[in-house]
């Protein structure tokens, strides 16, 4: 006998290789990992260090502020000097002087008046040279202060002529700086030039003034850079420096954290994680193992009964009672099987018309089934539809009453952007908004636009802060309005008013508004659909005979089952003549959409579909044509057979065509079909109804 290898060995095999490859997935995942919370780290830490930059920028920004308002001040009114600097100093938190100089750059008012620095001349000092020719705040370096040495920064700008310069507090800048900086796992610092540091978490180091001579070192190597990256101390004790230049101060914003930032979390739980993934993957390779041979030693056990049955009753047991059962099964259905061999053909025979039987039964009731299911689904969707009609018309009249509220309460240029948003929303049209290029190249024209007049010398203090031209002229173009109408420029002149909050409130509710147009009109639709699947789920009976419009009729069907919304099917609806016919709506309404269901079927979804409508004799005509395969010959004169779908499989599909024919003879009409190869016509004709022409109209 021929060797043949043990089922057993070789699972066993599989389970160690998937082992061995989930060990294999493991080391790579945590080396993954790893270099993962390493970069993870080092994002942070730029993070940490950009912001640190915004910080210290909006803190110095507040003495600029203040001394540009105080200059601005004195340019209007020059004979309140004395006033206006006293004022000024006094306000301020970190003023400590505040000094006006001539055009020689000797002080001529201080305050206080008891300054020291009252009458200094500065026509020396570099930094006045600098500040004095600069129309924008200028810093000087920190240096010590003439008041018992206490460090002190200046800042100052031109003034007439002349000069304005405050000398600033540091200590209170310093305190301040610290306090908007607060500590972090990762250490924030600021130094200045020099390296002193101005802000450390330990503040044993300011209050020293010592240097971080690792900065030092990186600007002596590289004075021009703007950052600088550098490892600080070695061993465990080894960190990771970045420091970024605050370029209105030269001072830098420095993230210090340890080397091992990313790795100390990752080692802490390496441990445990690795041996709970072996332990996972050991049991599971053991279970496997285990349940494989006893899975094996069962097939044995069955393959004995199934070469010696006679012994059934002394095999072994089984250790799974899945593969008792199946064993059990097979017992009782052998003996079935050996009892009843003569009955088998009667029992196919019997199942054969059993299955012919109901297949016709469930063609019948699938009609029936799915009128109750039209019904029911026509009177839940009614009443949602009915809210929400409500709910948009409540929403467009809130929209537009405020755009009225705007043109009443607004000064002239909002009411006039109210009413340019106004007329937009009665002119907007969904269908012939711009889309794709077209629309990209309209928000390009009309970003253009704003920019120009939000940056025009009128529109001066009143910047729109929470949106760009961008956004916003993305957003007037989503209402319609195109590049060269001249509603741009009077939204544009509403928005230079109150800082275009009233114009960008109108221009939401015109969003609202056009919103719920569009909302509308999608009802609509939808109230069209319900509409159709009522008429479908009409009940008939004996006296339910109408008029009805062929073309109606059949544009209801063709809505119903979506096949406009079909992209691989070409779709062709032609009404040669507009018959009317005397039927059932329901009945009708059934007939269209079993032929034009049978058609889809025949072609796959994919191809031709026509629907041909005219009257002939005082007959109405539907002519139903599909690209689908040939009906055989054969198959032609049985068409109308209750087994006719199951009869044509491999040749053409389609849907079993005895109810439908049915159907048309409930609607005392004929119904007949002609085929050939791309061409499959089937013609259902009715009476026209009688009070009208061959082709009349009601």
């Amino acid at each position: 006998m021929a060797w043949k290898p043990s089922l057993f060995a070789f699972l066993t095999f599989m389970i160690a290789t998937v082992a061995l490859c989930g060990a294999l997935v493991y080391l790579a995942t945590m080396s993954v990992f790893a270099r993962t919370e390493s970069m993870r780290a080092e994002v942070e830490a730029e993070r940490l260090d950009t912001i640190m930059v915004s910080s210290v920028r909006a803190v110095l920004r507040e003495p600029e502020v203040s001394l540009e308002t105080t200059a601005t001040i004195l340019k209007s009114a020059p004979q309140m000097r004395e006033a206006i600097i006293a004022a000024a100093q006094h306000d301020s938190r970190y003023f400590r002087s505040l000094m006006v100089l001539d055009s020689k750059s000797v002080v001529i008012t201080v305050a206080p008046p008891s300054s020291i620095y009252a009458g200094a001349d500065y026509s020396n000092a570099e930094f006045m040279v600098r500040a004095g020719s600069s129309a924008s705040v200028r810093w000087s370096s920190i240096h010590a202060g003439l008041d018992g040495g206490a460090r002190e920064i200046s800042l100052g700008m031109s003034l007439d002529g002349g000069a304005i310069l405050a000398i600033l507090d540091f200590e209170a800048l310093a305190s301040r700086l610290a306090e908007v900086l607060g500590t972090s796992a990762m250490g924030l610092s600021l130094a200045d030039s020099g390296g002193t540091y101005i802000v450390h978490r330990d503040t044993s180091k300011v209050d020293r003034r010592e240097t971080d001579s690792g900065l030092l070192a990186a600007r002596l190597a590289n004075p021009t850079a703007n950052v600088y990256r550098f490892i600080r101390g070695v061993g465990k004790d080894a960190s990771f420096v970045l420091a970024r230049r605050i370029p209105e101060v030269d001072w830098f914003a420095i993230v210090d954290r340890p080397t091992d930032f990313a790795m100390v979390a990752f080692r802490s739980s390496l441990l445990l994680v690795s041996a709970m993934a072996a332990l996972a993957v050991g049991l599971a390779a053991a279970l496997a193992v285990v349940a494989t041979r006893r899975l094996m030693l069962d097939v044995k056990v069955a393959g004995q009964e199934v070469e010696h049955p006679e012994d059934g009753g002394a095999a072994p047991s089984m250790y799974f009672k899945e593969t008792i059962a199946i064993r059990n099964a097979t017992r009782a259905a052998a003996e079935r099987m050996r009892a009843k061999d003569a009955d088998n053909v009667r029992l196919k025979e019997a199942l054969s018309e059993l299955a012919k039987a109901q297949e016709a039964l469930v063609e019948s009731e699938r009609l029936s089934v799915q009128g109750a299911m039209a019904a029911t689904m026509a009177h839940e969707l009614n009443t949602p539809l009915a809210a929400a009609d409500s709910a948009a018309v409540t929403a467009e009249c809130s929209a537009r009453d405020m755009l009225r509220s705007l043109q009443r309460s607004g000064s002239d240029a909002i009411a006039r952007a109210s009413i340019a948003l106004s007329e937009m929303v009665d002119r907007y049209d969904p269908e012939s908004a711009p889309t794709g290029s077209d629309r990209r190249r309209h928000v390009q024209h009309i970003e253009t636009i704003l920019q120009s007049r939000l940056a025009a010398d009128s529109c001066a203090g009143h910047e729109v802060a929470e949106f760009g031209p961008a956004m916003l002229a993305e957003r007037i173009v989503d209402l319609g309005l195109g590049p060269e109408d001249d509603r741009v420029g009077i939204i544009a002149d509403g928005l230079c008013q109150d800082n275009g909050e009233s114009t960008l409130l109108g221009i939401s509710a015109a969003e609202i508004a056009v919103s719920c147009r569009v909302a509308k009109a999608a009802m609509a639709k939808a109230h069209g659909v319900v509409s159709s699947i009522r008429g479908y789920s009409s009940p008939e009976d004996g006296g339910g005979f109408r008029p009805i419009r062929v073309k109606a009729s059949v544009e209801e069907a063709l809505a119903l089952l979506y096949v406009h919304t079909k992209r691989d099917v070409r779709l062709e609806l032609s009404a040669i003549d507009d018959p009317w016919v005397d039927a059932q709506p329901a009945t009708l309404q059934r007939i269209w959409m079993n032929m034009i269901a049978n058609a889809l079927d025949a072609i796959g979804y994919r191809g031709y579909l026509g629907v041909r409508i005219l009257a002939r004799d005082g007959r109405a005509m539907v002519e139903f044509e599909d690209s689908g395969p040939a009906i055989p010959e054969i198959l032609l004169r049985s068409l109308w057979q209750g087994d006719s779908a199951s009869r044509m499989r491999g040749e053409r599909a389609g849907i079993n065509l005895a109810p439908v024919r049915d159907l048309v003879n409930l609607a005392e009409g004929e119904i007949g079909c002609t085929s050939a190869p791309g061409c499959t016509i089937f013609t259902v004709s009715l009476p026209e109804h009688s009070g009208l022409g061959m082709s009349g109209s009601m």
